[in-house]
């Protein structure tokens, strides 16, 4: 019984696997002529394909050009400013520099432009020009002061046809050699350029240089120009600078000054606030209201200061005794030049040397609003004293 059970049971099973085996051949044929007569219809499955996105390029960061170097990057703003107009023609006689007269506030189409062009670039750097259209102009405004020797970027006038003549040209300092002097300017030639120019001709001269007072003083002393230097250069030059030698010897001041002032005024080797300027060392102007300097830095300013100071008054009293020309030094030292245009100018021009006294002593003011100070009361009475008492 048990034996017939298990026949049974395997015959079952094997009909089952055949039950299956003919459905599974049965729907392979099936399939089969379901894509005979798919073909024969000419129908082709389509397969959905998705689009490929354009190709973008990735964006190149154009690569920043350096800027060309050109001479002197530590010059003067005014002398920057000048250097990138070299090449700068006229259009005809005097034609063209109208941008140069409106930045200068001075002169007209036809006026020989060379003030114009030196006008224009110091205005144009915030500081104040002559505003004249004439070439000397720079001598005698009060705003300027003759230095001892030449100054990267420093005024320069030079005289043409005579000494007396009244005529000239003015330029940029940019360098020399044992006999000429290059300048940047304008109206060189009809354009804006750096030409070597005679130190000394029979009709043409150097006078000297002058600064801007509302600038602190530069280092003083030539700039060499390097052997073979083309004598006029007509395009911003790259790459080609001068050497500046080493600072002239500090001018010889009367020492007896040099030791009043630095008692007067004591030394401070970092800037500080004096009333209406930031000031260092023994009272002359600092370079930034951080500046640090040592003592023997602040002497040669002290002196520098004090030699502009006595070419002041000797071009305004000339003929003054000695004491009188020490006070007056002393004064343009301390207070400026504003006492030229008043009665204590006046008295001095015409030699009221006793009477002018009382009007140094008026000169003890120092504030907004102005208060009579006791140093300086008793400042310009030591001035007084000197007149009749050199030091």
């Amino acid at each position: 019984m048990t034996d017939q059970l298990i026949y049974t049971f395997l015959a079952a099973g094997l009909v089952f696997f055949l039950g299956m085996l003919y459905l599974a051949l049965k729907a392979l044929s099936i399939a089969h002529d379901l894509a005979k007569i798919v073909l024969q219809a000419g129908l082709t499955p389509q397969v959905a394909t998705v689009p490929k996105l354009p190709t973008q390029p990735i964006p190149k960061v154009p690569a920043t050009a350096p800027a060309p170097s050109i001479p002197f990057a530590g010059a003067p703003p005014w002398f920057l400013a000048a250097e990138r107009d070299i090449g700068f023609h006229e259009t005809g006689d005097n034609q063209g520099i109208e941008e140069f007269i409106a930045q200068a506030h001075t002169g007209k189409l036809g006026d020989p432009w060379c003030a114009i062009f030196a006008n224009a670039k110091l205005e144009q750097e915030g500081i104040p020009g002559t505003r004249s259209p004439a070439a000397l102009s720079f001598r005698t405004d009060p705003g300027y002061v003759k230095l001892p020797g030449p100054a990267l970027g420093a005024i320069g006038l030079c005289w043409r046809g005579s000494p007396t003549s009244g005529l000239g040209h003015v330029f940029f300092y940019w360098g020399e050699n044992a006999t000429l002097v290059w300048g940047l300017g304008g109206n060189e030639n009809n354009m804006v350029q750096v030409e070597a120019m005679p130190k000394s001709s029979s009709t043409f001269g150097l006078i000297g240089y002058w600064w801007p007072k509302s600038v602190p003083l530069p280092t003083i002393g030539p700039i060499l120009m390097p052997a073979g230097s083309p004598t006029s250069i007509q395009t911003v030059p790259v790459g080609i600078t001068p050497t500046p030698a080493a600072p002239t010897e500090t001018p010889i001041v009367d020492q007896g000054l040099v030791n009043y002032i630095k008692g007067k005024e004591g030394f401070s080797a970092k800037a500080y606030w004096d009333y209406k300027q930031y000031s260092i060392g023994y009272g002359t102007k600092a370079n930034s209201p951080t500046e640090v300097i040592d003592e023997p830095e602040a002497v040669r300013r002290l002196t520098i200061e004090i030699n502009l100071a006595e070419q002041e008054v000797e071009k305004f009293a000339p003929n003054a005794p000695k004491g009188v020309k020490q006070a007056l030094t002393d004064l343009v030292y301390n207070a400026g030049v504003v006492w030229e245009g008043q009665d204590l100018g006046a008295l001095i021009k015409a030699g009221s040397y006793e009477e002018a006294k009382s009007h140094v002593l008026q000169y003890n003011h120092a504030g907004k609003p102005p208060q009579v100070l006791a140093g300086l009361t008793t400042r310009r009475q030591d001035e007084v004293s000197w007149f009749d008492n050199p030091l």
